[in-house]
């Protein structure tokens, strides 16, 4: 009789530890009703005669159930188990079959790996199908936790992409969660469990996927604990529901030969699941081939999942200004962003870099109406995504489905994605390509970052559901800004870049929204030697190396939710991954967007909610992982961060291959992540030091600023003597401990420099810690000018005609269910007889909280004439009686010469507000302003003037800076048409009660 049947009489099942044969306690087995390779344990009894019943039962259920067990395990005369794929080398010390006294047989399997994820392990069985009541688990003895169990399960009616072979998917159950103790790993549910990878498969392969006849072949155990030797004991397996032999449509052979085990190799013969990391080839380029019909690699959306080659790929793109290839590899990009012309030796050579592109295609690629015949050849095999530009008229949305048409057509890759960056009509957009690019530049405007998260949140709402959105995130100011410091004679040595708390805060600002891909704009290259752009290099380096970190979260992951803490100005975004989560605590305080606070607090917790209670939290540091202190409260696991730093990164997780995995980024990249970190501290403490000394002339500030200097020196002296040690995780706090009271020095500073009544846009030098040397002199000089005359005609709005006469223009963006007006009324005075009222309104019932999605309602003035070099004046009056609803950027007060950065916005007011902003003219003979409605709601706006004084008068200030100038870039949102949706409105006389329709 087979031990199987000998032993399920036995009082107790014993297993020898690994390395002795002594026994040791094993865990009950399955109910009676299982088909058992396990003897189950009869409970005790005290009479011969309950003995002899348990004796005689069992014996009938074995002689009924003896024809249901696999064969393969009836009985054991070697290894079942065989090495069957995975992505990572390993080699097989021991691999044995062992009994013991009173033990049933057991593998003892001991390997040593690399790194990588998985290493599969197959048990192949007799085909049997896919029911209901199947169910499979074993017991398995590991020193690592993590060893996970799956079904293969076959697809006949499936055929694999590219082997044409019947598609295989395993089917994942339980895993290991201690070391050195029997477990039992089961699968269960197999249907379902069928169906939710189905669903990942039908995404990636594009066609539908049928699961009838699905038939089990095997069961597999994913062995890989972590790099270096793993021990594992495995038990026979047990089935509930296994039919073998009643396949639909015969008996299909059991899988083929067990590929050969070499030192570091998984054999040519390696078994390949479509839904594992061995299923899949990987995305890293290889050198080009010279054959001139290799075929595009694989590039594709899955679901909002950008695949190459089968794996999830995060794009870190930085916009290209003719920098050096090998700088921007240096600095761990791994895509260009091209939307210059078409280059293809500089598509050759990103290739050779390693580097993917995403291009522009131009007239020579893709001209206007299309030419039938052309192709895209071998040249553009470096292509991971076609960009088909900005589009900010609806006539130019609307074009955008035939330009995709006719690349496509062209494309000899048909699944590589296009994108696009619309800036109305995203709906349509979104129908025409696989990905929109959404962002704006948020840093020294008047939009909050938490209202520039809703704002991003927001475009995918828009857009056909499931549209993934790629982000384009600032790193440099815009121009208009630019220019208005320099023009009011602020250096320009460290003023065109963002500093780098801020880009840190606006890349984890995309991800919260969800970013698929995340691309860097520049205007200026990064290959050039000032300061700026030192610091804007260093800078993005340290991002993408922070990204590539965790790249797992980004690329197949996802964003859950924001979690809140016990610090108002601090919250986690938490991500989600398929066996970890990662939260990442965020500095949102207010004002962020001009000088972001301390970002620092001694103690900071979070009840972070859907954490498996196995998971352990551990913090991130270059070199090593912490554990972070963690338990189970209501609404999830509470964590305390003991010191909460700007770049505080916690994982939680049980599973031993994302430890190892963070580990290895950790020990990678731990000493240039220390030294980035480093070489910013300095331009951090340089620039706040120089800054400090020169706002103290004119008053002290901070009395213990020079105790928090030195403080800061000292952090940074033992942050460079525990880094020559090697300690970089003690480097790594040491400099954020020396941040902390330079980034308050700079905060404070700030705060008793800006201007305490008047909006922070009002003055630009206010709008960022390194202009504030020069804020001072601005006011004084401007508040002790003569300003001149009004020169703004029609600013009183007394007159509907006299405001077109004089070149007054209203605008509509005609949107469907929302009505907008321009009117000359006397509700709208605040002097005289009349003021412009703007109204936009809904026509439907839910249309009161709707989303708008562009600015259904502007006026623009007529131009003001001007010279360079003046300085002028914008004021008036505006009273919102409710508040504007439907968009964050409520009503704008847009200037020409500041552009929508410096735009000043106003969702409600008490009465009537007056509003006042300072620009100063560089080559620009005319200003102009617009009043922009971007939501729904009623504004009152009424004497309107614009006062210019000389730069040659005597009361005015110096002649402007000679640093050069950066030419003004006209608002996009400011450009019109006269045609379509989007149209002149007439001004109105008197109240109508009703707006025309749109």
């Amino acid at each position: 009789m087979p031990w199987a049947r000998s032993r399920i009489i036995s009082q107790r099942l014993r297993f020898p530890r690994p390395g002795t044969m002594g026994d040791v306690p094993f865990l009950p087995t399955a109910p009676a009703t299982t088909n058992s390779h396990f003897a189950k344990r009869a409970t005790a009894r005290s009479d011969a005669s309950c003995r002899a019943i348990v004796l005689a039962v069992t014996c009938v259920f074995w002689v009924i159930g003896a024809g249901f067990l696999p064969k393969a395990n009836a009985q054991q005369a070697g290894p079942l188990w065989t090495l069957a794929g995975g992505d990572v080398r390993i080699r097989e010390v021991v691999h044995r079959v062992e009994t013991g006294t009173g033990s049933p047989p057991h593998e003892q399997l001991v390997i040593e790996a690399g790194t990588g994820t998985a290493a599969y392990y197959l048990c192949a069985v007799q085909p049997a199908p896919v029911i209901a009541e199947l169910r499979v688990r074993l017991p398995v003895w590991a020193d690592r936790p993590g060893i996970q169990v799956f079904l293969s399960v076959v697809l006949p009616r499936v055929r694999h992409p590219q082997t044409g072979m019947p598609l295989s998917l395993l089917v994942p159950g339980t895993q290991t969660r201690v070391a050195g103790q029997w477990e039992w790993l089961t699968v269960s549910d197999v249907p379902a469990g069928l169906e939710r990878e189905a669903r990942a498969i039908r995404l990636q392969i594009r066609r539908e996927v049928d699961l009838r006849e699905a038939y089990v072949n095997g069961v597999v155990l994913n062995v890989y604990g972590g790099p270096g030797r793993t021990q594992l004991l495995i038990g026979p397996v047990e089935w509930t529901g296994y039919l073998p032999g009643q396949v639909a449509g015969g008996n299909p052979a059991i899988l083929g030969p067990n590929p050969g085990v070499g030192d570091f190799t998984l054999g040519q013969g390696s078994r390949q699941w479509m839904n594992t990391v061995g299923g899949v080839t990987t995305a890293a380029w290889s050198e080009p081939s010279d054959d001139a019909a290799a075929q595009p690699p694989l590039v594709e959306m899955a679901g909002n999942v950008l695949r190459v080659q089968g794996r999830p790929f995060f794009p870190r793109a930085l916009e290209y200004q003719g920098e050096p290839l090998d700088l921007v590899k240096t600095l761990g990009f791994n895509t260009l962003w091209i939307r210059s012309a078409v280059n293809r030796d500089l598509l050759l050579e990103a290739r050779r870099q390693g580097l993917w592109v995403i291009l522009h295609p131009d007239e020579t690629l893709l001209p206007s109406g299309g030419v039938g015949g052309r192709t895209i050849g071998t040249d553009f095999h470096g292509v991971l995504a076609w960009d088909l530009g900005t589009q900010s008229s609806l006539w130019e949305v609307q074009a955008l489905q035939q330009r995709a048409e006719t690349l496509r057509g062209l494309d000899p890759s048909p699944t590589r994605p296009l994108i696009a960056e619309p800036l109305t009509d995203m709906l349509r957009a979104s129908r025409a390509v696989d990905a929109l690019l959404v962002g704006r530049g948020p840093c020294f405007s008047e939009m909050e970052f938490a209202d520039y998260i809703v704002w991003l949140r927001s475009r995918s709402l828009l857009a056909r559901p499931g549209t993934p959105i790629w982000v384009a995130v600032q790193t440099q100011p815009d121009p208009a800004v630019l220019q208005q410091w320099q023009q009011a004679g602020a250096s320009g040595e460290r003023l065109d870049c963002i500093p780098a708390d801020q880009v840190r805060l606006l890349t984890y600002l995309s991800l919260i929204a969800g970013a698929r891909a995340i691309l860097f704009r520049s205007h200026s290259s990064l290959a050039l030697a000032d300061d700026a752009t030192r610091q804007r290099r260093l800078s993005l380096e340290l991002m993408n190396r922070e990204l590539e970190w965790i790249e797992p979260f980004l690329a197949g992951g996802q964003f859950v939710a924001l979690v809140p803490s016990n610090v108002p100005e601090v919250v986690g975004a938490l991500f989600r991954a398929e066996r970890a989560r990662l939260l990442v605590p965020l500095w949102l305080g207010k004002h962020a967007q001009y000088v972001p606070g301390q970002a620092a607090v001694d103690e900071v917790t979070f009840v972070v909610p859907g954490v498996p209670e196995s998971s352990t939290a551990y913090l991130l540091l270059p070199g090593s992982l912490e554990p972070v202190n963690s338990d189970r409260v209501a609404g999830g696991t509470r964590i305390t961060l003991r010191e909460f730093g700007p770049t505080s990164l916690v994982v939680l997780t049980q599973d031993p291959v994302v430890l190892n995995y963070v580990m290895d980024r950790a020990r990678g990249a731990g000493p240039r992540i220390v030294q980035l970190e480093r070489e910013l501290a300095d331009f951090t403490f340089r620039n706040v030091k120089s800054v400090h000394d020169q706002l103290i002339r004119e008053g002290p500030f901070i009395p213990q600023a020079e105790a928090w200097f030195r403080l800061a020196s000292e952090e940074l002296a033992s942050a460079d003597r525990a880094a020559a040690a090697g300690d970089n995780a003690a480097a790594f706090r040491h400099i954020h401990r020396a941040l902390r009271p330079l980034l308050l020095i700079r905060r404070i500073d700030w705060e008793s420099v800006i201007p305490a009544r008047d909006p922070i846009v009002t003055w630009p030098l206010a709008t960022r810690f390194d202009t504030l040397p020069w804020l001072r002199r601005f006011q004084e000089q401007l508040n002790a000018a003569v300003w001149g005359d009004n020169r703004l005609p029609g600013g009183d709005f007394e007159s509907a005609e006299q405001l077109t006469a004089i070149g007054w223009e209203p605008f509509q963006h005609g949107m469907e269910g929302i009505a907008a007006s321009a009117e000359v009324t006397a509700s709208a005075a605040r002097s005289g007889r009349m003021g412009l009222l703007l109204s936009v309104r809904g026509t439907q019932p839910h249309m009161g909280q709707a989303l708008v999605e562009s600015p259904p309602l502007w006026v623009h003035s007529p131009p003001v004439s001007v010279r360079p070099g003046d300085w002028v004046q914008i004021e008036g009056w505006v009273f919102i009686p409710r508040p504007i609803t439907g968009s964050v950027d409520g009503f704008m007060i847009v200037d020409s010469l500041g552009g929508d950065t410096l735009a000043h916005r106003i969702s409600q007011t008490t009465g009537w507000r007056p509003f006042r902003m300072y620009r100063r003219v560089g080559e620009e003979s005319t200003v102009r302003i617009s009043f922009v409605l971007t939501g729904l709601g009623e504004v009152c706006i009424d004497d309107v003037a614009v006062r210019t004084v000389s730069a040659a008068s005597p009361q005015s200030p110096p002649p402007q800076s000679e640093t050069p100038l950066v030419p003004v870039v006209p608002p996009s949102r400011n450009e019109h048409s006269n045609s379509g949706p989007l149209a002149r409105l007439p001004f109105l006389n008197g109240w109508m009660g009703n707006s025309p329709a749109p």
